[in-house]
């Protein structure tokens, strides 16, 4: 068996990636309106990269839709994908800084894929992990949004469910933006 991973300074170095992602892509985005910047990962977080959520964003991927044929007002569409991370027109973009911490998830997996998903080790590892996401994204709100609370942070996977995500939004937002993503259509009411 596999020795457990060494979480020693993961959450400061993803930290640090999203700060230069953050950095880089304000830099090449001056002009959009961020409302959310999430964490997409996968169930048993093998790997990270960042999606960027704007209104700018949101208003091209709703015409996209329509433009595709799909009979919805504009309006809707923006209901529907505000906050549908894979639809994001950023999502994935600029993940240069993420290589070295996925190679490092990515090597975690082999202990990961030998426990059994009932073992409480692996309890442990999704538990460990999720704090250390969380963490990432806190100190990214200190150290680099100054501890503002004008963009929701948060972590996703295409098949969470809403029990996992509010978890997220509870450990990285404060309750008024956890209401406006609730009252958006991020969580169910």
């Amino acid at each position: 068996m596999q020795a457990e991973p060494d979480y020693h300074d993961l959450a400061e170095q993803i930290a640090q990636a999203i700060e230069l992602h953050y950095r880089h892509w304000i830099a090449s985005h001056p002009q959009e309106q961020l409302y959310a910047y999430v964490l997409y990962t996968d169930p048993l977080m093998g790997s990270v990269e960042m999606t960027v959520l704007s209104e700018q964003g949101l208003e091209k991927i709703a015409h996209a839709y329509q433009e595709s044929g799909d009979p919805a007002s504009l309006e809707q569409l923006k209901q529907q994908l505000r906050w549908s991370v894979a639809d994001s027109p950023y999502c994935g973009e600029q993940q240069d800084e993420f290589d070295a911490i996925n190679n490092r998830l990515w090597k975690m997996q082999d202990y990961v894929n030998e426990i059994d998903d009932d073992d409480q080790a692996f309890d442990d590892y999704i538990d460990k992990m999720s704090h250390i996401l969380a963490s990432a994204l806190n100190q990214t709100r200190k150290h680099v949004l100054n501890n503002s609370e004008e963009l929701l942070l948060y972590v996703d996977f295409g098949d969470m469910g809403e029990e996992e995500r509010e978890w997220f939004l509870e450990h990285c937002n404060g309750k008024e933006q956890i209401h406006w993503f609730k009252e958006t259509g991020g969580l169910e009411q």
